[in-house]
């Protein structure tokens, strides 16, 4: 019952084949590597649309999922998908279009552009100038001027008629790092890109004078976040939309609100002008979408979403409103065509109520119509089309397999997935998830060697040094041919299936010779198993999946991030720097840390020495994934080597042991030698448990673990009643 050390042989080495070179583990830098479960065929966002715009016949989705989509959706067809522009590692908040380009800002702090019209979606340039989140884009598209902003309120401008790569950039604010300026969330430039406004979490709107680079006013009257922001063409007139639940008209000249609407009953995020800044649409935190006229301050409700509203965009004429929301899909709604505009509609002095007959509309500066608002009717309550998303992943739990991932969505849909695959295992459908998870329940014992999170609607591991190298199991568990003694260590191979081919390509451009043993006759990468599809998928070779997509992100030595799908990593990642240098060392330079034996010690001996002997030694030591089949192997060897000799069977038990099976065993059996037992608590311990297993479900754990055999009575010992642990 010893070890095998964890060293490196070959181009596999790290999984324990072949005899290469070892080193002793060490600090690595803290960079991670994380790996994304993509969902469908690509075609539908997997989580909530933060911001669209609509560009000609085309429209452009920025989603929570990473991920920015461009749709055809010429009036009078079907929306038809055309291509996704992946690159980003987390959520996409702000797309703007600044001359022929499309510019994306995301939660990864960088700052992308695009080729809007390309067949694959290809990036342009990636910058990364932001030290936190970047949630807002502004821009002036013939000016060719750029403008970010997120936390830590930065605003970073860039020109690029006179830098087309991005590489000069002008830091706007905050002159003064140390003073807290809170964090911007709506930014917006006038037509001409002389203006620059910036709302932001301390209730201020900040304007800036593009050409002299400065601030040159500071407007105060919000109470609370000011979440969206809008100028007019000459930068004479300005809205703005706060989580105090008010839109406000400014005057820049005179530097003062004008006037203050009162439609929504919470935060507004949203703002949409027309182009006389006569007429506004507003859209928040109370799924509602309001239309009014600043001239006779008369607000109508136009829509309702399910959802709280991010963003709208209108197409060229103003027939159609694409609405974003909290949502995984877009929805498009047919406006009216002419607000009412005469005063006489209205029959109650202070506006306190709707007008009759018309139960959409209410008074928008009367400070009562947010009360009112709740009990107006919407002018139309189904969206004309609606390009349809995947209900998010909003919950999950890594089973204590270690490989499994028990995952709910939006809809209550349960399914079981294999990270060392990315496929889905078993859909569950709508079930109770704290059933599922019970149901699922196995009584194994490992170390968590990843962590797991939703946050873009789809499942995400994150592999971190050392962990992911601290748990192995033994490769015939795994369901692979290989000999007893061979063990795969899950990190190893996760990060091989990811790499593996781009470090091969490594070693043959820098004529790197892989030993031929190498080679051997096992299937180094994992076990196949079927997909409801009947199609054989192997576990770790992540690189032959094209649907539905996995990517692989992380950072540069640099610090910037990258992100792009497994089947590109060869002919995309160029730099060795790019990856973790404990990356490198596993795929590339062949070799894996040593950690001291995760073992345990357990007693072994005799219940009764008169019947069945002792051993010579009773106190063991061995690796805790050892199984109890081997311990029982271990136990018939050593009971034969005793002088004299105690030669005896120990059938195997287990779980889900059938009749046939014990049967078949009892054939295999010497029936003339006695039969043994191994119990522990008095519960006979299943073949197919660990030693750690059974100490953590079966042992006291405040003693160490004694393993008992004994002669197997006419009642046999009965099998343990483990309690499922779970969240």
């Amino acid at each position: 019952m010893h070890r095998r050390p964890v060293g490196s042989g070959g181009f596999y080495g790290g999984m324990g084949y072949g005899n290469g070179t070892q080193q002793q583990h060490r600090r690595k830098d803290d960079r991670g590597v994380s790996v994304t479960y993509g969902r469908g065929d690509g075609s539908q966002h997997c989580s909530g649309i933060q911001s669209l715009l609509v560009k000609g016949d085309h429209l452009f989705t920025a989603s929570r999922d990473s991920t920015v989509k461009r749709w055809w959706v010429q009036d009078g067809h079907q929306p038809k998908f055309e291509t996704s522009f992946e690159g980003h590692s987390d959520w996409v908040n702000d797309l703007v279009m600044v001359g022929d380009l499309l510019a994306t800002g995301s939660n990864d702090k960088t700052v992308k552009l695009w080729n809007p019209q390309s067949p694959g979606g290809s990036m342009c340039i990636s910058q990364r100038a932001h030290s936190d989140y970047v949630s807002a884009l502004a821009s002036a598209p013939e000016e060719g001027l750029l403008a970010s902003a997120g936390l830590r309120a930065e605003i970073f401008v860039w020109d690029l008629k006179q830098s087309p790569e991005m590489r000069e950039r002008l830091k706007l604010f905050p002159n003064d790092e140390n003073k807290d300026k809170g964090s911007i969330y709506a930014l917006n430039m006038n037509e001409q890109g002389g203006l620059l406004a910036a709302g932001s979490t301390d209730a201020v709107i900040r304007i800036f004078d593009m050409k002299q680079g400065k601030k040159i006013m500071k407007l105060k009257g919000h109470t609370d976040n000011v979440r969206c922001v809008v100028l007019n063409a000459e930068g004479t007139r300005m809205l703005t939309g706060s989580s105090d639940h008010t839109v406000k008209l400014w005057d820049l000249g005179h530097q003062r609100c004008i006037q203050t609407l009162h439609c929504h009953t919470d935060s507004v995020w949203s703002l949409l002008v027309g182009e006389s800044f006569n007429t506004v649409l507003s859209g928040g935190r109370d799924k509602s979408i309001y239309r009014t006229n600043l001239t006779y301050r008369t607000s109508e409700l136009l829509f309702v979403e399910d959802k709280p509203i991010q963003k709208m965009a209108s197409n060229a004429n103003g027939s159609a409103l694409w609405v974003a929301t909290g949502s995984s899909s877009v929805n498009k709604w047919s406006v009216p065509a002419k607000l009412p505009t005469e005063s006489t509609l209205w029959n109650a002095a202070d506006g306190g109520r709707a007008v009759p007959g018309r139960p959409f509309l209410l008074h928008a500066t009367s400070r009562r119509g947010s009360e009112v608002a709740k009990s107006l009717e919407p002018l139309q309550s189904t969206p004309v089309i609606s390009i349809k998303g995947l209900p998010p992943i909003v919950h999950q739990v890594v089973l204590n397999n270690r490989w499994k991932v028990l995952a709910k969505d939006e809809e209550g849909v349960v399914t079981i997935w294999d990270i060392t695959s990315g496929r889905v295992l078993e859909d569950l459908g709508k079930v109770d998830f704290k059933e599922a998870e019970i149901k699922c329940f196995e009584p194994v014992s490992h170390q968590r060697w990843f962590s797991c999170d939703n946050r873009l609607g789809m499942l995400t591991i994150t592999l971190n040094y050392p962990q992911c190298h601290h748990v192995e199991v033994y490769a015939n568990d795994f369901g692979i041919m290989a000999t007893e003694d061979r063990r795969l260590v899950f990190g190893d191979c996760m990060l091989r299936g990811l790499f593996g081919k781009w470090a091969m390509q490594k070693s043959l451009e820098n004529e790197i010779n892989i030993p031929e043993e190498t080679f051997e006759g096992v299937d180094v990468w994992g076990k196949e198993w079927v997909d409801g599809s009947g199609r054989i998928v192997p576990s770790f070779r992540f690189w032959e999946m094209k649907k539905p997509s996995i990517w692989v992100s992380s950072e540069t030595l640099q610090g910037d991030p990258w992100c792009m799908r497994v089947d590109q990593v060869s002919g995309k990642l160029r730099d060795v720097d790019d990856l973790p240098e404990w990356v490198g060392d596993c795929v590339l330079r062949l070799r894996t840390p040593i950690f001291k034996e995760s073992k345990g010690s357990f007693h072994l001996q005799s219940e009764d020495p008169e019947e069945v002997p002792e051993l010579i030694q009773t106190r063991l030591n061995a690796p805790r994934i050892l199984q109890v089949r081997k311990v029982a192997s271990y136990l018939k060897q050593k009971l034969q080597e005793l002088e004299p000799p105690f030669p005896a069977n120990i059938p195997a038990i287990d779980w889900d042991a059938c009749e046939e099976d014990q049967e078949a065993s009892q054939e295999e059996m010497d029936k003339d030698l006695p039969e043994l037992e191994l119990v522990c608590q008095n519960m006979a311990i299943p073949f197919s448990m660990s030693i750690g297993a059974v100490h953590d479900f079966i042992g006291n754990k405040a003693h160490e673990l004694s393993i008992v055999y004994r002669i197997k009575g006419s009642k046999p010992a009965p099998l343990p009643t483990i309690t499922p642990r779970i969240t």
